[in-house]
């Protein structure tokens, strides 16, 4: 019987160990196997959409965790899955037979490297774009959720190395990391995130409340950030 995703990667980063990636180096030969492989009948069609969704399934479990465990508070949580979700999509979109770019439709995200080789392992691209996404993305990691990080990304590479345009696909993903990154530096996170806030002593505004009366709003300038869709 397979494995569900969640203990496919066995990753406990809460401190007690474990080797990011290491359960599913002890799972049956065929269900390591079916991890990255085309659906039957795909014959010579490269397209993104012919291969499972396991490679993102098993890293946005991965970034559950991480957030869990680095106490990311939801504002920025919720930013944090944002931006890696758009760079996964964006590395595999030209991969796909229907689904077009969001460059033109998410504010300021006006180019995106293109595509220069049609036939590339989409798994590849997939697991290089979300590994290079999720460390660029965090402020700080601890360095076991860095380890997991590193250790999916290493495990999925040693599985997928042996694949047609292994290289060209890994520095696709990359390159496309990077540029949503870049995107993403110029929102305004880096200057209002958890700004310094002074209460306004008028009826109706916000005021410390029990149980722990803290003496600041949750990301009180959350909205001066720049939005992905609103204007």
């Amino acid at each position: 019987m397979k494995p569900t995703l969640r203990k496919l990667t066995t990753l406990r980063i809460a401190g007690r160990t474990t080797l990011a990636f290491a359960g599913l180096l002890l799972l049956p030969l065929v269900a390591v196997a079916q991890i990255g492989a085309r659906a039957p009948g795909a014959g010579d069609n490269n397209s993104a959409d012919t291969y499972p969704s396991d490679v993102a399934s098993v890293w946005m479990d991965l970034l559950y965790d991480v957030i869990k465990s680095e106490g990311t508070p939801p504002p920025p949580a919720s930013r944090i899955y944002g931006i890696t979700t758009v760079a996964l999509y964006e590395s595999i979109v030209s991969g796909t037979e229907q689904n077009k770019s969001l460059v033109g439709q998410l504010n300021d995200l006006d180019e995106l490297p293109e595509l220069r080789h049609k036939k590339s392992h989409w798994p590849t691209v997939a697991n290089a774009a979300l590994a290079q996404t999720i460390r660029g993305i965090f402020t700080s990691l601890k360095p076991e959720n860095l380890d997991a990080i590193n250790g999916l990304e290493a495990g999925f590479n040693a599985q997928f190395q042996g694949e047609k345009n292994y290289d060209r696909s890994v520095a696709y993903g990359k390159d496309v990391a990077d540029a949503v990154l870049a995107w993403a530096a110029t929102d305004g996170f880096a200057e209002f995130n958890n700004c310094a806030y002074v209460p306004n002593p008028v009826p109706g505004a916000w005021e410390p409340t029990p149980p722990g009366f803290n003496q600041a709003p949750l990301q009180p300038c959350w909205g001066r950030i720049r939005p992905m869709v609103l204007t």
